[in-house]
């Protein structure tokens, strides 16, 4: 590596990191053991690795499992990737342009990851549209985001992807990651995270379509300031509730979307789908 922070060697051949990928790697392998162990891999899981980058850890869990798939999108680390790990197998692609059900053989997929600060809430959003293939994730990614995943109800952290997220898997914050453990070394502190992929029971058994609950949230919070009277209407059919602004005798229209739990937003998609 050049002590100036440019470059880095991989397999014989000098690497420039790729700011338009969000390229920074993770080099502590303390940290990346952590992490490995953090995933808890049995060794007939099947394993999805976002961006490998160097391998750094790939070469930690080809060691846990014998099913991993790691998915680059980075022609030129690529190569050396292959010819590094012949125990593993690299699919060069962006990854939110992979089929994930093309890897589900009957056996749901473990995600790993050290995720690019800018394309991260991508990510999370197509791993929530996956959830049927996927047991659990395990994602580094900022450590301000992924403080947002676990915002409570009337916080001002507490939006579209905390709502989502905690209606379809478990969050757990497992550990901070500070930025000079990374090459080069981002303006930011990052965090590890897991999500256990358990969706809300109404959701389970079908009786909330997930298509509609989302786009409800996204409309609920589109104006922060307003209610969800004024944010809904116009988009759903609730001229029915404006009378007495309350929903099942339980959600009142006049209240802000940041207000309502998880299982408020489920009740009021339950009603408002009946209409």
């Amino acid at each position: 590596m050049n002590k100036q922070g440019r470059f880095l060697e991989f397999e014989g051949k000098i690497h420039r990191p790729k700011k338009h990928l969000g390229q920074n790697f993770l080099e502590d392998k303390n940290i990346l053991k952590k992490i490995a162990d953090s995933v808890n891999l049995h060794s007939s899981e099947s394993v999805i690795e976002i961006g490998p980058g160097k391998g750094a850890l790939t070469e930690f869990l080809i060691q846990r499992t014998n099913r991993l798939k790691a998915i680059e999108v980075d022609n030129s680390l690529f190569e050396g990737l292959q010819k590094k790990f012949l125990n593993a197998e690299f699919i060069l692609g962006d990854f939110l342009e992979i089929e994930l059900e093309s890897f589900y053989k009957g056996e749901k997929l473990v995600v790993v990851g050290n995720i690019p600060y800018y394309i991260t809430t991508p990510i999370i959003f197509k791993l929530l549209e996956n959830w049927r293939f996927i047991d659990r994730a395990v994602l580094m990614i900022q450590d301000e985001v992924a403080k947002r995943l676990k915002a409570e109800p009337e916080t001002k952290d507490y939006g579209i992807l905390a709502v989502q997220l905690q209606s379809f898997s478990e969050v757990s914050y497992l550990f901070q990651v500070g930025r000079k453990a990374f090459f080069p070394a981002p303006n930011v502190d990052s965090a590890v995270i897991e999500l256990k992929f358990n969706p809300h029971p109404a959701i389970k058994k079908g009786e909330v379509d997930e298509k509609f609950y989302r786009n409800l949230i996204r409309n609920a919070f589109s104006m922060r300031r307003k209610t969800l009277l004024n944010n809904l209407k116009g988009k759903y059919d609730i001229d029915f509730f404006n009378e007495s602004r309350m929903i099942d005798n339980k959600i009142d229209l006049s209240r802000r979307a940041e207000t309502l739990t998880r299982e408020e937003f489920i009740l009021l998609s339950i009603n408002l789908a009946k209409k």
